[in-house]
């Protein structure tokens, strides 16, 4: 099995189905790695369902690390199919309080059942930032996060091919400290938040979220070879999505906007121009708002 980034929610806040996000999609957080032969899915957004879907009736053996519990990076768990296979044998990993998180949320009146029906092994693992464990063969580091409440970065690596995942962070004026930057470096992969664009983050500050622009600042000063933007703004469309990955390739060349179905071979040929149609959607779109 090739060593695989795959996505399956790119959202931030809330899912956004329709016909102006169907490009890049509309469901929330969820990623899944496929690293050194281990399954290991980076939180539990809306995509999660799709990803179980994709499973089909197969048992799943899979570690899903949650970098925080806010609504959009949870609400695929009860949907998640893998979760009711009695062969499944899945790990939750999170912050303190994850496993009353998921239980509420599967709680009357949120939910018409609970997850005692779920059939699968289920063991839960609470991580603290500074933590570093291992899922399977699979090193795994961690850093807190700029959010409210708090989140926690993750850095996988596994024979020298690692990923990296920034997800719900807001950048402040001093930049970013060593602890971003070590859990970033050398990344194949850096996978980032960039809900907002430079000129709206002034009127977004406290909200947890960060820039296309920070994001390929720390790209670079990491020496990531990608990086990927994720946790769109909800209300961005697809020609919108379009723009802010031409505008950070400005800023660092092999930059890419997450999208539903997007995937990164691990230690395969760099990915770098960008396609015909997404520039003709770009330039349509920066015409017609000069």
């Amino acid at each position: 099995m090739k060593d695989k980034v795959r996505f399956f929610g790119v959202r931030g806040s809330i899912a956004a189905p329709g016909s102006e996000t169907r490009a890049t999609g509309g469901n929330t957080s969820c990623v899944r790695v496929d690293l050194g032969g281990e399954c290991i899915i980076l939180d539990g957004g809306t995509g999660l369902r799709a990803l179980g879907a994709e499973v089909g009736n197969r048992p799943l053996q899979a570690t899903i690390l949650f970098s925080h519990l806010h609504w959009d990076h949870i609400q695929g768990i009860p949907f998640f199919g893998p979760l009711y296979n009695p062969k499944s044998r899945i790990t939750l990993v999170g912050p303190e309080g994850l496993k009353d998180a998921l239980e509420t949320q599967m709680s009357k009146p949120n939910f018409p059942v609970g997850m005692e029906v779920m059939g699968a092994s289920i063991t839960f693992k609470t991580v603290y930032p500074g933590d570093a464990f291992a899922a399977g063969k699979v090193k795994v580091e961690t850093a807190a996060l700029n959010h409210p409440g708090g989140a926690i970065g993750y850095r996988l690596s596994y024979r020298g091919r690692v990923v990296a995942y920034l997800c719900d962070n807001e950048h402040t004026e001093f930049g970013f400290g060593d602890d971003l930057r070590d859990l970033a470096k050398d990344a194949d992969v850096l996978i980032y938040d960039a809900q907002y664009l430079p000129e709206e983050y002034p009127q977004k500050t406290g909200w947890g979220h960060s820039t296309y622009e920070f994001g390929a600042r720390l790209a670079e000063a990491a020496g990531a070879r990608q990086l990927v933007l994720t946790h769109h703004e909800p209300t961005r469309s697809d020609a919108e999505v379009d723009a802010i990955e031409c505008r950070a390739r400005v800023r660092f060349e092999n930059s890419w906007a997450a999208r539903e179905g997007a995937e990164f071979v691990l230690g395969g040929k760099t990915r770098s121009a960008p396609s015909d149609r997404m520039l003709e959607r770009y330039l349509a779109t920066t015409l017609a708002t000069g």
